[in-house]
C-alpha cells in the first residue's frame, strides 16, 4: 500500500497499471513497426480486453462454484471476487476473433503482438498479486520464503512462511518476454510466436501450480483446473504441428 496525496493505493493496482502502460506503449512501437493501422489494433484491443474481462470472470465462477454455494455469495461480492488468467486468456482470443470477423481485417499480426505484450503485462500483475497475497504458494520454510501479517484477501494464510511462487512466475514471465522479442526482432518464426508463447506458458503455468498453496482454483484427480488447460494446450499444439508437418510432406 502506497499513499498518493493522503490516499491510500493497493500496490496490486499499481502494479497492474504500471504493466497495462509499459505493455501498451511497447505495443505501440510494434504497431508502427509493423506498419499497421493503429486505429483498427486499438479497436481490436478493445475487444480483447472485453473479452477478458467476460472469460477471466466466468472461469473463476465455474471454478469457485463450490466456494460460491458453501458461503452463499452474493451477486456483488462475486463481481468483486477474483478472475482466472485462462479464462481471459480463451475470452481474449475469441474477442480479437469476433473484431476481425465483424469489420473482415486479418487480425493473425495483432495477435501476434498480443502473444508479445502479454507476458510483460502478466509478470508486472504477478508482482501485484505478491503484495496483495493472492495466488499465493504453499508452505514453505526454506530460502525467500515469505509471511504475510496482514493481506487484502481474505484467504491468505497470516503469520505462516510461504512459497513466493508470484515472484517466480514473474520472473519466468519476463524471460518469456525476452524470448518472443527476440523471436519477433530477428524475424525467426514470426508466424509461430502465438505457439511459442503458448506452450511455454502452458508449461511454466503447469509446474507452478504444484507451488500454489490457494485451494480456490478448481481441481480434479488431483491436478488443479490450469493445468488441465495447460495439459489440453500442449497436446493441442503438439498435435497441429504433426498434422502440419504431414500436410506438407504429403503437398
Amino acid at each position: 500500500m502506497i499513499v498518493v496525496f493522503g490516499q491510500e493505493i493497493p500496490l496490486y493496482g499499481v502494479c497492474f497499471f504500471v504493466g497495462i502502460i509499459i505493455s501498451v506503449l511497447l505495443a505501440h512501437i510494434l504497431i508502427k513497426r509493423e506498419k499497421m493501422e493503429t486505429f483498427d489494433f486499438v479497436c481490436c484491443a478493445i475487444y480483447v480486453l472485453i473479452g477478458s474481462i467476460i472469460g477471466a470472470k466466468i472461469l473463476f465462477i465455474l471454478v469457485s462454484i463450490e466456494t460460491i454455494i458453501k458461503y452463499q455469495l452474493s451477486f456483488i461480492e462475486i463481481i468483486k471476487g477474483g478472475f482466472v488468467f485462462y479464462g481471459g486468456l480463451f475470452g481474449g482470443y475469441l474477442g480479437a476473433v469476433i473484431y476481425g470477423k465483424q469489420f473482415k481485417i486479418d487480425i493473425r499480426k495483432f495477435i501476434n503482438i498480443f502473444a508479445i505484450v502479454l507476458p510483460l503485462g502478466h509478470a508486472f500483475g504477478r508482482i501485484g498479486c505478491f503484495f496483495s497475497g493472492c495466488c499465493y504458494g504453499i508452505e514453505y520454510h526454506g530460502i525467500f520464503s515469505h509471511v504475510y501479517q496482514q493481506s487484502h484477501n481474505a484467504l491468505t494464510p497470516l503469520g505462516v512462511p510461504l512459497f513466493p511462487v508470484q515472484l517466480l512466475e514473474s520472473a519466468l514471465l519476463f524471460i518469456l518476454f525476452g524470448v518472443l522479442i527476440t523471436i519477433y526482432t530477428k524475424n525467426t518464426h514470426k508466424n509461430k510466436i502465438v505457439n511459442v508463447y503458448l506452450i511455454f506458458y502452458s508449461l511454466i503455468r503447469f509446474i507452478l501450480e504444484f507451488l500454489r498453496g490457494d485451494s480456490v482454483r478448481g481441481a480434479f484427480l488431483g491436478l488443479a483446473t490450469s493445468q488441465w488447460i495447460s495439459l489440453l494446450i500442449i497436446i493441442f499444439l503438439i498435435a497441429k504441428a504433426i498434422y502440419t508437418k504431414r500436410k506438407k510432406k504429403k503437398d
